[in-house]
């Protein structure tokens, strides 16, 4: 029996202060690595969303214009912002699918498809504890196509006129004129010299512009031109010469029935569709804004189709694509486009289908189009590295 218990108190109480110290200890490595856990996955984090937004900002220049000039990355083309107590992001843009746009004040200017590399820094770039960056790849619609079908692009009923397309041809989908009707053969629906004319023919996605229909609508009311409410129908007895831009809310009827319509320098744009009905001839000059150096559609719309209903008199291919003369660009974004017999310059639509003789030259001049969102854009890819 131990007959003093004041030592052997003293060892448990030594013993048991120890165990605690080593439990409180391994409680506070244990908080401790926990809070830097945390805060290096808070940080990782916050570097994600600076990258993100450094992206964001990125696509917002885009929109503005679809380029990497000097004026806005710099002649690096590299953009660094800070945000007190945040972080940073660097942003960088670059074209590496057009090496031969690279290099110059207006970088990658011309090129269909931008890479925006975006970096997020906790706390900065020259000391981050955290970074994180994402890529997103983007394509814009351009006017370099003498046609650009949307969704589908139909010449079968083409056979036996004369048809001669100059220019770059793209549409997901092709229906040629052989006799059957499956789409997409390659060497009867399309591919080299099919159609028949100079210039790739490619089937693919094919990215839209977009139409900036206020921008028309203030051109009409402000600039030069006129602006009609209501469906609107103008025929031979109209004088549609120089008239600038007019606007219509609502449907668009060109009526050369009753005698040929000339719009020199005349821009029609519609709410709606736009028909041409009658046989008579119908020959529109583009508008030039010389104030900006830019060229206006011949007829645009956005969401409408424009359909020639009729074919034009003449006894010949030659003298009924001579009756239907455009030297501008004919545009819908979402809406068809069915030509009866065109001598023109350039065509889009989602839908295009071609009937009769067909001669279309592309002419960058009178595609380069003012009034259109030249950066609207789609986000092919977005994805962090």
């Amino acid at each position: 029996m131990i007959k003093n218990k004041n030592g052997f108190s003293l060892i448990i109480v030594i013993f048991a202060m120890m165990l605690l110290a080593v439990l409180g200890w391994s409680l506070a490595v244990l908080q401790s690595s926990d809070f830097e856990s945390s805060a290096r996955l808070v940080n990782s984090e916050s570097a994600l969303y600076l990258a993100e937004a450094g992206g964001q900002w990125g696509l917002k220049q885009l929109i503005d214009s679809f380029e990497c000039s000097d004026s806005v990355w710099g002649s690096l083309q590299t953009v660094i912002h800070s945000f007190p107590n945040l972080g940073q992001y660097e942003v960088n843009c670059d074209c590496p699918t057009c090496p031969g746009l690279q290099g110059n004040p207006q970088y990658c200017n011309g090129c269909s498809e931008i890479v925006i590399t975006s970096t997020g820094y906790i706390p900065s770039q020259s000391s981050p504890r955290a970074l994180r960056k994402v890529e997103v790849t983007i394509s814009q619609g351009l006017f370099s196509n003498v046609v650009s079908g949307g969704t589908l692009f139909n010449w079968h009923n083409t056979g036996g006129h004369y048809v001669d397309i100059d220019g770059d041809l793209q549409s997901p989908n092709f229906e040629g004129d052989d006799a059957d009707s499956f789409l997409n053969e390659e060497g009867q629906d399309y591919g080299p010299n099919l159609p028949a004319g100079d210039g790739t023919r490619t089937r693919g996605p094919t990215s839209m512009p977009a139409i900036d229909m206020s921008y028309f609508e203030d051109y009409a009311a402000n600039v030069k031109g006129q602006v009609f409410n209501g469906n609107r129908t103008f025929d031979h007895k109209d004088n549609l010469n120089n008239k600038g831009v007019y606007y219509v809310r609502g449907r668009v009827t060109l009526d050369v029935s009753g005698g040929d319509i000339n719009a020199n320098h005349t821009t029609i744009i519609s709410e709606g569709d736009i028909r041409i009905q009658g046989a008579g001839a119908l020959n529109m000059k583009a508008y030039v804004d010389s104030s900006a150096h830019e060229t206006l559609p011949n007829l645009a719309t956005e969401n409408g189709d424009i359909i020639f209903f009729d074919d034009p008199a003449g006894a010949t291919d030659n003298q009924k694509r001579d009756a239907r003369k455009f030297d501008g660009l004919i545009f819908t974004r979402t809406g068809d486009v069915i030509i009866r017999y065109i001598n023109g310059v350039a065509v889009m639509g989602a839908t295009i289908e071609l009937w009769g003789s067909i001669e279309l030259e592309y002419n960058p001049r009178y595609v380069d189009t003012q009034g259109f969102i030249r950066g609207t854009i789609e986000v092919m890819d977005w994805k962090e590295q």
